[in-house]
């Protein structure tokens, strides 16, 4: 999956600049790695919205996390249903350690929410949408709670980061600032290994995706 996932990274671009059957094309080709990955397909119609409410696609993500909490076994029991994928419910409960992916979660959303702004203005539309299927991992990650294939869909969105940052490094209109957010960033990352492989050794927190940076 960690190829997949790579793959419908380098997807992302064709999805933002409307090129619909070269993402698609990227997709299927994923697929042959994981077959979790065509499920990226559904992506063209978060684009969609994104291009009609823009940054409200926040708040709608925001909506959906609270419904998943609260209809995730019925979604589960839907899900079980189909061939594409098998999904077993697996209840676990909301609980603290549950609870657990917002320690490194919400610090990347928080620093990109507040330096995007800061960054050139031709690149932060695109910045920006990406920064909305970021917060896609919420969702899925919350799905987990009942079922932990759910994980395995959040990583292709979570993958985003490795992109995400960088931009608004490379954008930044004060080109002073780099120096000092590539050190935050670097310090950061060290911290969050220590966090997830020493403090919460084999909990399932430790994303693929860190593995490249």
């Amino acid at each position: 999956q960690i190829i997949a996932m790579l793959i419908i990274a380098i997807g992302y671009k064709y999805l933002i600049h409307d090129k619909y059957k070269e993402y698609i094309l990227i997709c299927f080709i994923a697929s042959l790695f994981h077959k979790t990955a065509l499920l990226c397909i559904l992506l063209i119609l978060f684009h969609k919205i994104y291009k009609m409410i823009h940054s409200k696609t926040r708040n709608l993500i925001i909506i959906i996390s609270i419904a998943v909490l609260i209809l995730g076994p019925f979604i589960i029991q839907l899900l079980s249903k189909s061939s594409f994928y098998k999904i077993t419910y697996e209840k676990s409960g909301l609980t603290l350690s549950s609870l657990l992916f917002l320690l490194y979660l919400v610090p990347e959303l928080v620093f990109m929410e507040k330096l995007k702004n800061n960054i050139k203005k031709n690149t932060f539309e695109h910045l920006n949408e990406l920064i909305c299927i970021y917060y896609l991992v919420i969702p899925f990650q919350l799905m987990d709670l009942y079922s932990t294939a759910f994980q395995r869909i959040a990583i292709y969105f979570s993958i985003l980061q490795i992109i995400i940052i960088p931009i608004i490094i490379h954008n930044q209109i004060n080109s002073k600032r780099k120096l000092y957010l590539k050190i935050i960033v670097f310090l950061w990352y060290i911290l969050f290994f220590i966090m997830t492989e020493i403090i919460l050794v084999g909990n399932g927190l430790f994303p693929y995706h860190c593995l490249f940076w």
